[in-house]
């Protein structure tokens, strides 16, 4: 009777490669989820930081080409203020030209 409690070597061994088989296909699938959420994260976090990027570079341009305009506005009243005789007797820097202030 004492033979009957005790289950053979080989039926435990059977047992014991099933539930390892059990455990190591878990830990594979386990792993592979986790490794597929970590390059979600990683990929987000990427997106994330190019679209900031993207945003900060756009209020900068945004910001040079109002500067530019605000330029272009004050140039514009300075030339429409401007006289014919301002312009005629203002130093020309070209020497090479020749031009003085008596000619038109």
């Amino acid at each position: 009777m004492q033979q009957n409690r005790h289950r053979s070597p080989k039926v435990l061994n059977k047992r014991l490669r099933v539930i390892l088989a059990v455990i190591t296909v878990g830990i594979v699938a386990i792993s592979f989820y986790s490794i597929g959420l970590v390059q979600n994260l990683v990929w987000h976090n990427y997106v994330e930081k190019l679209t900031a990027q993207a945003d900060n570079i756009q209020v900068e341009v945004d910001s040079w080409i109002d500067n530019k305009l605000k330029l272009i506005d004050v140039y514009q009243v300075l030339i429409s203020n401007l006289e014919a005789a301002d312009l005629k007797y203002s130093k020309v820097e070209n020497k090479y030209l020749k031009i003085d202030y008596l000619t038109h």
